[in-house]
């Protein structure tokens, strides 16, 4: 199967958009961890880390949708098949 130039790239681009996104969410998910286990947990401190680790998942769920969407949209071109 071969792709068009301009549809590697894009996906290609989102792929790596995806990746990121999905490595800053577990950054996110980790510190939150750390944070809630601690012996003497910082309150103020696990409130921001849960706050960025809703952003980052809303992130990750748009790199997420947006790859799944240009793969779909793809597979159904008919000389994709």
């Amino acid at each position: 199967m071969n792709q068009a130039p301009e549809s590697s790239l894009t996906t290609l681009n989102l792929s790596q958009a995806y990746r990121s996104a999905f490595e800053e969410f577990s950054r996110r998910v980790r510190r939150v961890q750390d944070l809630a286990t601690d012996d003497n947990p910082d309150v103020a401190a696990l409130d921001t880390a849960q706050f960025e680790l809703e952003k980052a998942r809303h992130a990750y769920n748009a790199c997420r949708d947006a790859l799944a969407s240009h793969l779909l949209a793809y597979a159904k071109l008919p000389w994709a098949a």
